[in-house]
């Protein structure tokens, strides 16, 4: 009988990355490629997934994508970076391509979930995530689990006062879309002088409002930008916000570079049982 594995996916607006898992603490054979944002982007995914566990016994799924998915059908919505994929039952579309138990959730929190039981977060009860990245959008996780959402969490849609003096969302005003908009390159090719400090302060006014949300132990900070925004320029920017907290939180970088969503995946297998 061949051996059974876990497939486990990152589904993410730009890449798209694969692994498999025998066991809950570690997965091989994992691929990377770029996501397919079409309409039928589903079928390059699953393909590849297929390519992937051989001719392994398949005996669950677990992993994100970059948007949010409604628990009761399965379809994902409010996929901002993947808009063509919005209204996609893509839970129906695991399941029936597989026939395999599916534990799939939304691409940060799955990401949170993999430094707060593998990363950065380890051995810290409640780990606030937050991906500076494409967009912005942060969880909350606790114990090593997922908080439960009714209908997800969009930290990047908070409204915070941008830099003209006008109310704008924090991902309108930061992120990588948003300064491609604005500059009209994206921001691995941008050194404008002060840019990143100023990147620091939007990021510092939404986490101040995430702080008093989320109440975490601790923030890990991940995504593509977190390259170029230092720390302790957000840090430096929210001691000048009104509330003192009676210890600080302590700030991190996240620690699994572009695996994290995998390592996030297994995770969610672990807790699922799936592994």
């Amino acid at each position: 009988m061949s051996k059974g594995v876990v497939g486990l996916f990152d589904i993410g607006a730009t890449r798209t990355r694969l692994a498999i898992a025998t066991s809950p603490h570690e997965f091989s054979e994992h691929v990377s490629f770029a996501t397919d944002t079409t309409a039928a982007g589903t079928k390059q995914l699953f393909d590849q997934l297929r390519v992937l566990v051989g001719d392994c016994r398949l005996t669950g799924l677990a992993g994100g994508v970059a948007g949010q998915i409604n628990p009761q059908t399965g379809t994902l919505w409010h996929a901002t970076n993947l808009p063509h994929w919005n209204g996609i039952a893509i839970g129906h579309e695991f399941t029936q391509a597989f026939g395999v138990k599916l534990a799939i959730g939304n691409d940060t929190a799955v990401v949170g979930l993999g430094e707060a039981v593998f990363g950065a977060g380890r051995g810290h009860h409640i780990v606030m995530y937050e991906t500076v990245s494409t967009g912005v959008n942060a969880a909350r996780i606790t114990g090593g689990v997922i908080d439960e959402m009714a209908q997800g969490i969009e930290v990047g849609a908070q409204l915070i006062l941008g830099s003209d003096g006008h109310l704008t969302t924090l991902e309108a005003a930061t992120g990588g879309a948003a300064l491609e908009r604005k500059y009209g390159h994206p921001p691995r090719e941008l050194a404008l002088q002060g840019l990143w400090r100023s990147e620091a302060r939007l990021l510092a006014l939404g986490l101040y409002n995430s702080l008093l949300h989320f109440s975490p132990d601790v923030v890990v900070f991940g995504g593509s930008m977190m390259r170029d925004i230092e720390l302790r320029d957000i840090e430096r920017e929210l001691k000048k916000l009104p509330l003192k907290w009676p210890r600080p939180v302590p700030l991190l970088h996240a620690q699994l570079g572009d695996n994290g969503g995998l390592f996030g995946a297994l995770a969610l297998a672990r807790t699922k049982g799936f592994v």
